[in-house]
């Protein structure tokens, strides 16, 4: 299921960033997603995982003292990152994977290079879109 929902959320993100044919999203293009398409996949993430994955979730993860907005240190946080960095097919899709690992936002890298572009400029859009997660979901963050 978890891992369907992520192929799926990848899919939109990149239709509604017109972003389909190039299967990846430059930083710059990330500034003009939808707030209003972007709230709706995260309260289903939410709402779906008790509060477990989804981009407000991440946002808190990502703002957090022991982050600190560093990509390296959110990537072992939400478990993308162990001894090495996870490859897609060793992602955790099942609703035991830590806190924030889900969506893996698969629509920001370049399969050319498998490189992830623009993870703080996403949550930054976020931020903007004054996502925020439900209080329940922040107490079982901490």
């Amino acid at each position: 299921m978890w891992k369907e929902a992520e192929q799926e959320t990848s899919a939109i993100v990149l239709k509604i960033s017109d972003r389909a044919k190039e299967d990846w999203l430059e930083p710059e293009y990330t500034q003009k997603l939808p707030c209003q398409d972007l709230r709706i996949i995260d309260d289903l993430w939410a709402r779906y995982s008790n509060g477990r994955f989804g981009f407000t979730v991440q946002k808190y993860i990502w703002e957090s003292s022991s982050v600190n907005k560093n990509y390296n240190n959110f990537a072992y946080r939400v478990g993308w990152r162990v001894e090495k960095w996870l490859q897609y097919d060793n992602l955790n899709f099942t609703s035991e994977a830590l806190k924030g690992h889900l969506p893996w936002h698969s629509w920001q890298v370049k399969k050319t290079e498998f490189s992830r572009v623009g993870f703080g400029a996403f949550m930054s859009r976020v931020a903007q879109c004054q996502l925020q997660p439900e209080k329940e979901s922040i107490t079982q963050l901490e």
